[in-house]
C-alpha cells in the first residue's frame, strides 16, 4: 500500500487480521477493511486496480473471489495477481527431493506447499481461472524467486534456489512466481 501511495495512488486495503489491518492503517493513513474476502467479498466498486499479492493461493473458492473482484472493478480496471507457480522448476525439484528421499527431505516441500496454501496454480490453471471468471489476461510474467524476501532461506539452500532460478527460464515450468494482469470482460 505504501508503494502504491508513493506512486500517486489513493489506496484501500483488505486484511483479515485486525492487528495487521491496524498497522496498515497507521502506516498509510488509508482505509483498511477487516473482512474475509471469501465470505464478504470486496467492499465498494469501481476500483481502478485490485492487487492480489500472495492471496489467491489462500482462498478456498478462487473463482467466486475472482468473480466478485470483476464486479468491483471499474470497466477499464485491472486485476494484478501474484502467486507461486506450482509447475516451476523449484516446485518440481522440491517434489522430486521429497519422493527420492521417501519424505525425509521435507523442508523444501513444506516451504513451497505450506499448510496455509489451499489452492495451487500453474500459469495455465491461473489463466483458466481468470478466463472462467470473465477476465481477459493481458500480461503474464514469471518472476524470479527471492528467498531473502521473507528470510525464507539462507546459506546453501538460498544459493541452490538462486541457481535453480537462474536456469529456470529455459526449462519447462519456468520461474517460481506468476504475475498476471487481467481486465474484466463486461
Amino acid at each position: 500500500m505504501q508503494m502504491a501511495q508513493s506512486a500517486g495512488f489513493a489506496v484501500t486495503g483488505i486484511e483479515i487480521n485486525e492487528m495487521v489491518a491496524a498497522r496498515a492503517r497507521q502506516r498509510t493513513g488509508a482505509k483498511v477493511f477487516t473482512t474475509n474476502l471469501e465470505s464478504e467479498g470486496i467492499p465498494g466498486t469501481d476500483y481502478d486496480i485490485v492487487a492480489m499479492l500472495d492471496v489467491i493461493e489462500h482462498v478456498q473458492d478462487p473463482l467466486a473471489l475472482l468473480r466478485c473482484i470483476r464486479e468491483s472493478l471499474a470497466s477499464d480496471g485491472r486485476l494484478v495477481v501474484f502467486t507461486p507457480n506450482h509447475d516451476s522448476v523449484i516446485a518440481r525439484v522440491a517434489r522430486k527431493l521429497d519422493a527420492l528421499s521417501f519424505g525425509r527431505i521435507r523442508g523444501p516441500v513444506d516451504q513451497i506447499f505450506e499448510s496455509f496454501h489451499v489452492t495451487f496454480f500453474t500459469v495455465e490453471t491461473l489463466r483458466k481461472a481468470l478466463e472462467a471468471a470473465r477476465f481477459k489476461v493481458q500480461t503474464v510474467d514469471l518472476i524470479r524467486y527471492a528467498p531473502e524476501r521473507r528470510s525464507e532461506a539462507s546459506g546453501f539452500t538460498a544459493t541452490a534456489l538462486r541457481a535453480l532460478e537462474t536456469v529456470s527460464p529455459v526449462l519447462p515450468g519456468g520461474r517460481f512466481r506468476i504475475l498476471m494482469i487481467a481486465e474484466p470482460l463486461h
